[in-house]
């Protein structure tokens, strides 16, 4: 298995057309992706920096809103910390 060197990197461009929401705040920026070709559908949200293609964090949920939540939730609490 090839090793990962660096940080793992979101080709943002090649995903503009699965991509079904963009949330911002501050500097971050979170995609919301939905797959519904397996049942139940699988949500995903990948987060970055804007103008950075270095994922930041990311997840996947039952539910686009439990998915959008986790995002909102992700980029707060690292607003939080920047502003203590």
């Amino acid at each position: 298995m090839p090793s990962q060197s660096g940080p793992l990197r979101f080709n943002r461009d090649a995903a503009s057309r699965a991509i079904v929401e963009t949330l911002q705040d501050g500097p971050y920026m979170a995609d919301l992706f939905a797959n519904e070709q397996v049942q139940p559908a699988i949500y995903h949200y990948i987060i970055t920096r804007r103008g950075s293609s270095e994922i930041l964090d990311w997840g996947q949920t039952f539910s686009m809103e439990s998915s959008r939540t986790a995002a909102e939730q992700w980029m707060e609490s690292r607003a939080l910390r920047i502003a203590s």
